[in-house]
């Protein structure tokens, strides 16, 4: 079978049945239920498409067949999208953290006329919005027969829509053929929600094409493949675990894992030990710990701390320059640093990479050193994800890489990052205006300010989030919040400082990271510590020294609570929303600008 940049120019739903027909007994998907592991070959994957496509036709769901999913990762959330597209639908995920609010601006926005739930919890949300949703026809649950769904015609079991489309294709083997030869590269298949970071959250519309573009363009060089193995974990409904979890598995023909999703996260790593693997900051902190941590116990903290030292010199130099004492140091540290990639289950890994923020350097150099090919990515939804990705020679901390294969860049007058490619998406749904604002001469405009350094690209900030001092200096907040969280003291920081005299920062602490004998694990106590504050004020201090004057950090004020996405102070992948912050703790800053509130923050020494 040919695979990849020369595979049949298919509409991705087609290529489910491609590789049925190709290869059926290959492994498609790999689903865990408890602590069970099932296998679904491609053949098997196929069917369960095809029923539930015929099911969705025998609901009367007529054109444009507009389809939501709400679930948490699994097998099924696949099927509802490749059946949703079969038929000439256009699909789109619903967070699962999503607030009533959120769910419901979806729901709408996206004119869904049918909704796939996971639980009877999630169709419980759905219920409570309902009365708001016209054209919410039917629901159909994910799991079981009790309850609600077989007394009321609306509410339906997947496995019953399946029996459904069974049945039909059993009458008329052909009442699909005529939808799957309509599909078409050009027509939208996918609708993705933008973060909501700067705002209310966009529908952005994504054709086949443009999913087969993104594949082919990163899919060689993190190596997708018939061989290869992916953990899909990260919400489905973001365009990242889309891109690996479909784009590039269905043009590259590639296995996918579905495990138990964040809570699970080691434990699945350790049982698939997937060949590629991408995570954001927190994931990449998180595998750290685990490594830190575990040395820690088992008494070889010192025999890790050796192996990073010898890994930490070659951790960003190609291996063709490495000297023969680099080479022999590696080799001799090589079965601890293997003990380390298995303790995370990255012991067969190719690729790994980090995106959606900024990835500290020192966590990049830990990977790295320990022989963890990590590199930073950047991507957006509205170019059907990655756009630029760090070459393995190339890799230079601090920047997110060089332009992909597909996409051409450049930067406009004022900094803004412009790309152009097939992956730049059809357009904001049912918004004409933001889609002319985005797209000019098949130029998509990022919103994001960055500058070339060597051919590799720096994010700076978002075009919108520059603040201007009342002075007149330009402020990054992005750039100052990155290198502010690479303290083990700040989980958050939040830029004030547009409009104002100097600069001032609401911090959420973190307690793991402060010493507080009976309290560590209480954060309002912790928060309200003076001892917290002489740390934190020093932490600050410390790091304000890397900053320009103008920039610098002069006023603090630690947050009562951790910020939240319920509360709408991040987005459902946990990016900050800078306004809405700003917004709730009002009266903090005016009363941490007029002294107040919070406290100084010591000059720079020098």
């Amino acid at each position: 079978m040919v695979l990849g940049a020369d595979s049949p120019r298919m509409a991705m739903p087609a290529l489910v049945l491609h590789h049925a027909a190709t290869c059926p007994q290959a492994i498609a998907v790999r689903q865990k239920r408890g602590d069970a592991w099932t296998e679904i070959t491609w053949a098997q994957y196929a069917q369960r498409v095809r029923n539930c496509a015929a099911g969705m036709l025998q609901l009367g769901i007529a054109p444009p067949r507009h389809v939501a999913i709400l679930g948490e990762n699994c097998i099924e959330w696949t099927i509802a999208q490749m059946a949703t597209g079969l038929i000439g639908g256009c699909a789109f995920g619903c967070y699962p953290t999503s607030s009533l609010q959120d769910i419901r601006h979806a729901l709408d926005l996206g004119d869904a006329q049918l909704i796939f739930c996971e639980s009877p919890a999630f169709l419980d949300k759905v219920e409570r919005v309902r009365g708001q949703l016209p054209k919410l026809q039917k629901i159909v649950l994910f799991e079981g027969t009790k309850g609600i769904a077989g007394q009321r015609d609306d509410v339906l079991t997947l496995s019953g829509v399946e029996q459904l489309g069974r049945a039909a294709l059993q009458i008329n083997p052909a009442l699909l053929d005529s939808l799957i030869a309509d599909l078409s590269l050009d027509k939208p298949g996918l609708i993705v929600f933008t973060s909501g970071s700067t705002g209310p959250p966009k529908a952005a519309m994504l054709s086949y094409g443009n999913m087969r573009a993104a594949a082919t363009g990163f899919g060689p060089l993190l190596g997708f493949g018939p061989e290869a193995t992916v953990l899909s974990y990260l919400p489905l409904c973001h365009i990242a675990e889309q891109a690996m979890t479909n784009f590039a598995p269905l043009h590259f023909r590639t296995a996918v894992a579905f495990g138990g999703g964040l809570p699970t996260l080691l434990d699945d790593l350790r049982h698939i030990r997937p060949t590629y693997f991408s995570g954001v900051p927190r994931v990449w902190l998180r595998l750290q710990a685990q490594i830190v941590s575990e040395f820690a116990r088992s008494g070889k903290a010192d025999a890790l701390a050796a192996a990073l030292a010898a890994g930490s010199p070659v951790a960003f130099k190609p291996r063709s320059e490495w000297n023969e004492a680099e080479q022999d140091a590696i080799r001799a540290h090589e079965p601890l640093m293997a003990e380390a990639r298995a303790l995370v289950g990255l012991d067969r890994i190719g690729v790994a990479t980090s995106g959606a923020a900024s990835l500290s350097v020192e966590v990049l150099t830990f990977f790295r050193s320990l022989g963890v090919n990590l590199l930073e990515l950047y991507g957006m939804t509205e170019a059907c994800s990655i756009m630029t990705l760090h070459h393995p020679d190339r890799v230079m901390p601090g920047t997110v890489g060089e332009p992909i294969p597909s996409v051409a860049l450049k930067l406009a007058e004022d900094g803004e990052v412009l790309v152009k490619g097939g992956g730049v998406f059809a357009g904001y749904y049912r918004n004409p205006e933001a889609t002319a604002a985005t797209i000019a001469d098949g130029w998509l405009y990022t919103g994001d300010v960055g500058r070339l350094e060597g051919g590799q690209l720096r994010i700076i900030d978002r075009k919108k989030d520059i603040m201007i001092t009342d002075g007149g200096k330009n402020i990054s907040p992005a750039e100052i919040e990155a290198l502010m969280r690479t303290s083990v003291v700040i989980q958050e920081c939040v830029l004030v400082a547009d409009g104002r005299k100097f600069v001032t920062a609401l911090i959420q602490i973190d307690p793991a990271g402060l010493t507080a004998p009976a309290t560590a694990c209480d954060y309002t106590a912790i928060a309200i510590d003076p001892a917290t504050q002489v740390v934190l004020g020093q932490e600050i201090q410390r790091l304000n020294q890397a900053l320009p004057r103008v920039s610098q950090i002069k006023r603090a004020y630690i947050l009562p609570q951790p910020l939240q996405h319920e509360q709408g102070e991040l987005t459902p992948t946990l990016k900050l929303r800078r306004f809405m912050v700003h917004q709730r703790y009002a009266k903090e800053i005016e009363s941490l600008y007029a002294g107040a509130t919070g406290f100084d923050i010591a000059p720079d020494p020098a």
